[in-house]
This record gives C-alpha cells, sequence and structure tokens, in this order.
C-alpha cells in the first residue's frame, strides 16, 4: 500500500476545525508512482539550478537528467519505480531525446510495427520508433501513450497526453524579471513542489465542479496550472509562448462504412478479442472486476476465451465482485453466480459492507493535487480492489468502464441524429423516428429547436413551481452554490484557447473525473488500470457511427453491445435491463450512518463558504430533506441519486485539506 509522502508530495496545511471533526493523516505517495516531468528554459538564463530541483534529485523515488539540447537546458523528472502493467522511461535519440509513461500494449504495437527482435528492451523500442518516425510513431499504435520529443534541428518540444486521456498531464510556467521556465508534467504534485504559486485554488474551476457542469476550459483546480486534453500535443519553441496546441487524434473521425448493422458488430467483436488478446501477449495478468452486467461479464468471458486459445493455463485471469448481502437491490452475486456457470470460471465475492461513504472520510482527502472527488464509492471501491488482489504484485486491474461511455446514448441524441441523417429521405427519417418515439415525442423535439422554446421552458419551470412539482432539491446545486464569479485570471491560461464541449473526449460523461478517480486508485494501489473497451482502435468505429445506427432498440440501451455479447454470456445477463446501481449503498452512508459528521462540516466554519461558494444553510436545509428520503426509502427501489449533491460534501473536505 502507500507510505509516507516524500518532500515532493506537498504536505497541505490544515484547519484546527478539521482535526476537531476527523484525524489528520499524512499525504501518502504509493510505491510504484509513475510520473514524468521537464523543466526548460532558454540555455542563456540558466545560472543554477532550481532549488526545487536540487532537492527531488535528493530523493529515493524520483531520478532527475539534465540535459543541454541546442540552446536550452532540460531538467527531466522520472519517477523511479512503475507498476508492472506500464513503461515508463527515457532515452537519447538522434538530435534530441523522449521520454514515455505507456501502457505495455504500447510497446507491443511498435515492436510489430518495427519487425524488432525480442531482444530489444523498452528504450531500444522507442528509440528506434522515434528515429523512424518522429511524433508519427504514435500513429502505429492505439494503446495508452504519453510522453515528450524535443528535436533539436525542428527546435521544438513536443508533450502529448494519450488518446483516452488516462495519463492526466499538465503544463505551467513561471515568469520572473530574469527569466521564464516552463514545465510539462503528469503530476500536478510535481508542479507545485517547483512553483508555489501553482497551490492556490482555482475558485472558478471549483465552482463549475460543485454546479455539476461539464467543464472542458483547460484550467484546473489550481491556478497556474493547465490541462492537456486527450489526444492532444503541445508543442513548445524557444523564445515562444504560448505552446501551439494541435490534435493528433479525434474520436469521430473514423471513415470507414459497414453494409449492416450486423457487419458492424463482427467487426467491433474481432477487434476486442485481439485487444484482449495483445494484453496477454504482453505479459498481463489480470484482475477483472465484475458486475452482473454486460459490460465487465462479456470482457471477461473473451479473456477466458482468449486465454484458452494462446495455451496460457488457467491462472492468467482472476476475478471478483463486490458483495452486498445486505443490499439486495445492490447485490450482483445472483448474475455473476449465473456467469460463472456459463464460462466455467470462478468469479471472487468480496464483501465491502464494513466501508459504506463517509465511514473514513479522510479516504478523499487522498492525493488532493488532483482535486475533489467526485465519487462517494471512492473507499469501497479501492478497498474491493485492494481485497481482491491479495498482494499479488503481478496482476493489474481491467474494468469494463467505457461500454456505458460509448454504447448508451440519450433519446435526444438518438432522435436528433435519425432526423438529421443524409444517407435516406426526410420522410423515410421521420416515419422510422415515429415508429421508435411517436407523434408526441417528435414535435416536442422540433418546438425545442424554435424560438419558442425557451419562453415555454421559463413557464413550465413556473407552472411547476406554483403546483409543487419540482424535482428533489438536491438535485438542483444552484439553491446552494454561488453564481457570483470569484478568483483571478489564470496567467498560464490566457493566451491559451479552450475547446469546444463536443471535441472534448466523453465530455458529456465528465471523462475527466473518472480519469481522476483512476488516477487515485493507481497511486494509493501502486497497480496499474486498464479499459481495454476505450482502446483507440474500438473507441473510433463506435462513436464514427450516428447514434441511432447504433440503438436500434427502443427497451434495452446498448443494443448493439448485447448483439456482440450473443453466445458469450447468459441469456439472462445479455437481455437484463441496465443495473448496478449502487446509490443504496451509498445512501446508508451518507444519509444514515454518517449524516452527523457532514452536517458537522457545515454546521460551523466551512471552507467552501468562507470562499463565497456556497450558502451553508440551504445546504443544510437541503441535505435534511435528501437525508429524510434515504429514511423513508429503505429497502425500496427508489433511490435518491445524490451524485450532485455529494460534490459539495466533497468539495468541502477537498477545500479544508488544502486552503
Amino acid at each position: 500500500m502507500g507510505q509516507s509522502g516524500s518532500h515532493l508530495f506537498l504536505n497541505y496545511g490544515t484547519r484546527a476545525r478539521w482535526n476537531e471533526i476527523f484525524p489528520a493523516i499524512p499525504l501518502t505517495q504509493s510505491e510504484s508512482a509513475v510520473d514524468i516531468g521537464v523543466i526548460f528554459r532558454e540555455q542563456v538564463q540558466r545560472e543554477r539550478p532550481l532549488d526545487a530541483v536540487a532537492a527531488i534529485s535528493a530523493s529515493d523515488e524520483w531520478s532527475v537528467h539534465h540535459i543541454q539540447s541546442g540552446g536550452v537546458s532540460f531538467d527531466l523528472i522520472l519517477a523511479r519505480s512503475t507498476p508492472a502493467g506500464l513503461s515508463c522511461g527515457w532515452t537519447k535519440v538522434h538530435g534530441g531525446w523522449t521520454a514515455w509513461v505507456a501502457e505495455r500494449t504500447t510497446l507491443l504495437e511498435l515492436r510489430r510495427a518495427l519487425s524488432a527482435t525480442p531482444s530489444m528492451d523498452d528504450a531500444d523500442i522507442m528509440r528506434a520508433a522515434i528515429e523512424c518516425w518522429g511524433f508519427g510513431a504514435i500513429k502505429h499504435t492505439d494503446s495508452v501513450w504519453a510522453g515528450m520529443i524535443w528535436r533539436e534541428h525542428e527546435q521544438e518540444l513536443c508533450f502529448f497526453r494519450d488518446r483516452i486521456g488516462m495519463v492526466p498531464t499538465f503544463y505551467s510556467r513561471e515568469s520572473s524579471q530574469n527569466s521564464e521556465f516552463g514545465v510539462f508534467s503528469t503530476s500536478v504534485a510535481l508542479i507545485q513542489h517547483l512553483y508555489p504559486k501553482s497551490r492556490d485554488i482555482n475558485l472558478n474551476r471549483l465552482r463549475k465542479f460543485l454546479l455539476n457542469k461539464s467543464d472542458c476550459r483547460r484550467d484546473d483546480f489550481f491556478e497556474e496550472i493547465s490541462r492537456l486534453h486527450p489526444g492532444e500535443s503541445w508543442h513548445w519553441r524557444p523564445y515562444k509562448q504560448p505552446p501551439r496546441i494541435e490534435r493528433y487524434w479525434h474520436f469521430n473521425n473514423e471513415s470507414q462504412r459497414f453494409d449492416d448493422r450486423e457487419q458492424l458488430a463482427d467487426v467491433l467483436l474481432s477487434r476486442l478479442k485481439n485487444i484482449v488478446g495483445d494484453y496477454f501477449e504482453a505479459k498481463y495478468f489480470p484482475l477483472t472486476l465484475v458486475s452482473g452486467g454486460v459490460d465487465s461479464t462479456l470482457l471477461l468471458s473473451l479473456q477466458i476465451e482468449q486465454q484458452q486459445r494462446l495455451g496460457l493455463g488457467d491462472n492468467r485471469v482472476d476475478a471478483a465482485t463486490m458483495g452486498f448481502p445486505s443490499f439486495p437491490t445492490v447485490d450482483e452475486s445472483y448474475w455473476v453466480n449465473h456467469l460463472q456457470e456459463h464460462i466455467g470460471h470462478s468469479v471472487a465475492t468480496v464483501n465491502v459492507e464494513d466501508k459504506w461513504p463517509m465511514r473514513d472520510p479522510e479516504v478523499f482527502t487522498r492525493y488532493p493535487e488532483l482535486g475533489p472527488s467526485f465519487h462517494p464509492g471512492e473507499d469501497y471501491e479501492t478497498t474491493f480492489i485492494h481485497r481482491a488482489l491479495k498482494e499479488d504484485s503481478s496482476r493489474s486491474v481491467f474494468w469494463g468502464v467505457g461500454a456505458d461511455q460509448l454504447f448508451v446514448v440519450n433519446e435526444n441524441r438518438i432522435l436528433k441524429s435519425l432526423l438529421n441523417s443524409s444517407d435516406v429521405s426526410f420522410d423515410v427519417r421521420l416515419t422510422k423516428a415515429h415508429r421508435r418515439f411517436g407523434t408526441k415525442r417528435i414535435a416536442s423535439h422540433l418546438l425545442g429547436r424554435t424560438s419558442a422554446a425557451k419562453p415555454l421552458r421559463i413557464l413550465r419551470d413556473k407552472s411547476d413551481s406554483f403546483f409543487g412539482r419540482q424535482a428533489n432539491p438536491w438535485h438542483n446545486p444552484e439553491r446552494w452554490v454561488s453564481f457570483e464569479a470569484t478568483g483571478t485570471v489564470n496567467p498560464s491560461n490566457s493566451n491559451i484557447r479552450d475547446v469546444k464541449p463536443e471535441q472534448s473526449f466523453l465530455s458529456r460523461h465528465l471523462w475527466e473525473l473518472v480519469i481522476r478517480g483512476f488516477r487515485r486508485k493507481s497511486l494509493y494501489l501502486g497497480r496499474s488500470h486498464h479499459l481495454p473497451y476505450l482502446r483507440a482502435d474500438f473507441v473510433k468505429v463506435v462513436l464514427g457511427r450516428k447514434p441511432h445506427s447504433l440503438h436500434k432498440s427502443a427497451t434495452l440501451q446498448k443494443s448493439l453491445l448485447r448483439d456482440i455479447a450473443r453466445n458469450y454470456v447468459p441469456e439472462s445477463i445479455r437481455l437484463r435491463p441496465k443495473g448496478g446501481v449502487f446509490s443504496k449503498f451509498v445512501e446508508s452512508g451518507v444519509g444514515g450512518r454518517e449524516y452527523t459528521r457532514i452536517e458537522a462540516l457545515f454546521s460551523g466554519e466551512s471552507a467552501l463558504a468562507d470562499n463565497q461558494l456556497i450558502e451553508p444553510k440551504v445546504f443544510l436545509d437541503t441535505f435534511a430533506a435528501y437525508r429524510s428520503f434515504c429514511w423513508s426509502h429503505q429497502g425500496k427501489r427508489q433511490t435518491a441519486a445524490e451524485m450532485i449533491l455529494w460534490r459539495t460534501i466533497a468539495g468541502e473536505l477537498w477545500c479544508r485539506r488544502v486552503s
């Protein structure tokens, strides 16, 4: 597990109030952190190494390499240890150097493209690929790869994030009278150690988090820090600011056409088999996390098939599911038992009922440099993985996450896609839409595109308020979150353009926050996490299709994925409506066992209130309504859906930790 944090990971101050409610804990650093960073400056500015860099050089956990090339000075910083499922390193190349964080399947793909011999190690492979293709080497891979390339002849440093964003990447710079330093890094904590100004909270970004806004801006939770979006490369040249931004990969650029849905399903199944097979060929030993849904069960079934096809024995794959015996609407053991019988492979059940949300609130303040934890399941998910691993250091963690994000699309997008499709006449499109959605739904959609839509929505909202038909108050953060803008303009972001929501990978699914959750688990457990459904060659086929072509069923979500799963999972699972909602277990902790602890956070001094971000009394009233709902609906299937409410609790814990 984790060990005491070194000087590199910031020891944020805490309030007395925090220590009265929760015991203080040290900030932990994983035994297997995987981070890279580079500080760059024009060589004429360099009089001596930064004191912070000198301190990092003395650390046992980080290595620092001082490089001078083409009139530019670099301090390249790398973690000394790496989880088994990842490759992290650097090497000199002809006319420059390169550094990387990548899945081992990335190295496998490059080996194939180079026809490399087995004797070549990771550094040899990366050197050969960059010298052969430059940054174009990334076109020969589909797996996770983030890193940097310096080419002295071009006088350009290229820093890039992987296509789906599994490796968060950041940029910052600091200017003074005599010099200007820039830094690219996969670690916010590293930037904060180098530049103290980057420790100030970005209140505008935090407010958007509290309001549940899908924020596609580049600013992060701290001032002076910008984040790269998935599939982007940033290019820095001496004496030129800011960096030039390019999108080297977009998730919606697949040009391959398919004659029918059955052909598309066959192509996706074939690609998924190849992806699973590649992980085995790259010598992964998966721990696959299974629920009773079609996503994870299909993944495990394919892993078992590929394990047998490759003759790898029976111990290559471990599988586990969470057990909630006291919560029948949450427990998935019934469906997992069906799967075990179908594929002939055991799935361990790990009971995590002792880890209800907010039992250990300090869990939600680990690695505060990543921002507040948006998911109340942080504790029980991490505990589940730790118990399932059983101290087996060889295994990496595999998730079915990604299938929902790719295959579940709301009705508005499906209807819009169908009506706007250009492959058939409008009459045919309208007939198909009417058959699926009915007259009332189509009329509502078409009316919503007219100038009358806005005043009608206002009238509807006023009517709902007058007749008491409002949604649950905890679903509306505008009730307690301030709208007034605060904070300063971020100098590091002032000349860097933002992206439109539709250009940001899975922005509708708050993907950046999901990635931060994986990052916390990876740092704490020292294990790499992998999402086979989100390898680039699979993603671009799915997202390259029109939404209505992926969703033929009017009753079952993810109908295309269910077609792919035919013959691989039991029919009871394949045709099961989407489930796996853990809200009842969350309600037992947040709205039941720990409600007094949560009320204590906001009844006295509140860090969010001190920063004029919330009205504590309004929040407490709203929380009381949520708690009342939880108590009156115990044992019932209806859930409170508290994810938006949770953000304020997590924001308060995080703000106290860093302020």
